[in-house]
This record gives C-alpha cells, sequence and structure tokens, in this order.
C-alpha cells in the first residue's frame, strides 16, 4: 500500500532489533493516531537520514536519547522541534535527581531507635524475634495469638518458628562459611567410614593409599581414629569469638527485648572490641 508522506507531521521513531546484538531496524509511529506510519532494515545515519527526508513535512520528531537518530534528524530537518520520549525524560529525571541527592544528603543518616522495650520490638530482627518468642511461649505461658500480636508476626509463622528445635534454629542462621565447615565435616566423617569398611574387608593400608589418593599416614590415622571422637563431631570454634564471655549478658539483653544495636553499645562499654552484626542469642532457654 503506497503511504502518503506529506501528511505526516508530528512522528516518533525509533529503533527494534530484527536479530538482536547483530542487526536492527527503524520504525516510525503517527504521535496523533499511535500506528505505524514506515519502517527501514537499518539504523544507521546516512539510511536513516534519507528515509526521514522522503517525508518533507515533519515538524515534531520524538525520539529516545541516540546522537544517531538527533544528528540524523537534524540534517534531514533542520527546523524539525526534536523531543524525547517518555520513558528517557522520566529516566534522565531520576539520573539528575539521584546526583542531586548524593550531594545534598550526608553519607550516614542516623536512626534514633526508642530505648523503651515495648517500643523495640516491631525493629527486631527475624532472629530476635524469633527468641523473644520462645522466651513468651516456655516462660511467660502467652499463646500462639498472643506472640503473634506482641511481636508483629503471623500466627502460623509464629507456629512454625516454635517448633524448630534449638539445634534447628542454630543451623537456620548458620553463616556461609559455617555451612562449609559442617559439609566438609560430614564429608571427612564419611571419607574415614569407607576407609575403615575396607580395611575390615581386607585391604592393605598400601592399596587403600591408591584408591583413595592419601597418603598412607593418613590411612592409618582414619583407620585408628573413633568416630566419635571430638576433633571430627565437635563445632570448630573460631579462635577469636568476641562475643563469648558476654553471651550471658547478651541472651539476658534480649529476653528483655534490647536490639542488637543497643545490647552492642551496652557491652562495648564493658570492653567489648567485636563488630555489631557478631552480637547475636543463642537459642537456649
Amino acid at each position: 500500500m503506497r503511504i502518503n508522506k506529506d501528511k505526516f507531521t508530528k512522528v516518533c521513531i525509533d529503533d527494534f532489533a530484527i536479530k538482536r546484538r547483530h542487526t536492527y531496524g527503524t520504525i516510525m509511529v503517527d504521535l496523533e493516531s499511535h500506528k505505524i506510519v514506515d519502517l527501514i532494515p537499518s539504523r544507521d545515519f546516512d539510511d536513516v537520514k534519507r528515509w526521514l527526508e522522503t517525508f518533507p513535512n515533519l515538524e515534531i520528531v520524538c525520539r529516545d536519547g541516540s546522537r544517531t537518530f538527533k544528528n540524523a534528524i537534524a540534517e534531514s530537518h533542520p527546523t524539525a522541534v526534536q523531543i524525547s520520549d517518555r520513558f528517557h525524560i522520566i529516566k534522565n529525571f531520576s539520573e539528575y535527581l539521584k546526583k542531586f541527592l548524593k550531594q545534598v544528603l550526608p553519607s550516614n543518616i542516623p536512626v534514633v531507635v526508642p530505648e523503651n522495650v515495648n517500643g523495640l520490638k516491631p525493629y527486631l530482627s527475624l532472629k530476635e524475634k524469633i527468641f523473644m518468642a520462645k522466651k513468651l511461649f516456655q516462660s511467660e505461658n502467652y499463646s500462639i495469638n498472643q506472640i503473634g500480636k506482641e511481636l508483629r508476626m503471623d500466627n502460623r509463622t509464629v507456629e512454625k518458628y516454635l517448633s524448630l528445635s534449638n539445634k534447628e534454629l542454630n543451623k537456620l542462621f548458620m553463616t556461609k562459611m559455617e555451612k562449609q565447615q559442617i559439609e566438609r565435616r560430614d564429608q571427612k566423617r564419611k571419607l574415614i567410614k569407607q576407609v575403615k569398611r575396607q580395611y575390615a574387608n581386607g585391604i592393605s593400608m598400601r592399596r587403600l593409599s591408591e584408591i583413595f589418593s592419601l597418603n598412607r599416614r593418613t590411612i592409618k590415622k582414619y583407620v585408628e581414629i573413633s568416630l566419635d571422637d571430638e576433633t571430627l563431631i565437635q563445632k570448630r570454634e573460631r579462635p577469636r569469638d568476641k562475643t563469648k564471655r558476654f553471651k550471658k549478658e547478651i541472651n539476658q539483653l534480649y529476653q528483655e527485648g534490647y536490639t542488637a544495636r543497643s545490647i552492642f553499645h551496652a557491652i562495648k562499654g564493658q570492653g567489648y572490641t567485636g563488630s555489631e552484626s557478631a552480637v547475636n542469642p543463642d537459642f537456649q532457654m
């Protein structure tokens, strides 16, 4: 169908992918009818310029931030008004606003947390809320519904966490490194069991060393070691656990409803030199 190119005065042009990251074209849409006017299989400057020149009466051309489109419009229709499309207006405005806010706002804005126990409960972390829920349920005989209202938690969520054992809760909040340590310990235990089983079946230590690609001294140690050995089953303690001597006080303050930040400042005055993130309760009631 032949296009009457003389009648179009207000249009929008944009690129589109024919084959993404390889081939692109350019589309023209009439701003008044919102219908496609024409398209070409290129977005290069020369092609777009020649294409636009075939539309003699363009007065307003809406475009994105492409410099190619900007120059092609300026060359083909010097008197046409170029305007940015809505998406790029909002995008540019957002970027300028972000830069402005970075200039006028300080890098750190302190948040004041109220010190009263009741006012603190909405600000507790999930771990702190679970600790408080266990305390309210076991020590003060609160119902599930009362605990949910007190800590602003769904009753089903309260039931879910109360049903978990202390061991399961501690595992839930383990760091990635702690989980990896447990996984390595379990793999080592499995390897020792395999070595012991093979040795019990009459395989020599020399042959076991070849099968498992381990030093013969290591094989000898695995054969002789007990699976109940504390070095295998005991959780490895970090050599510098700075919260260790404050654990009793930390747990007590958590039971009273204080946040990690409040507790951090309290024990810092008593000589604690660790980080705020390390101040966490043990799930022991």
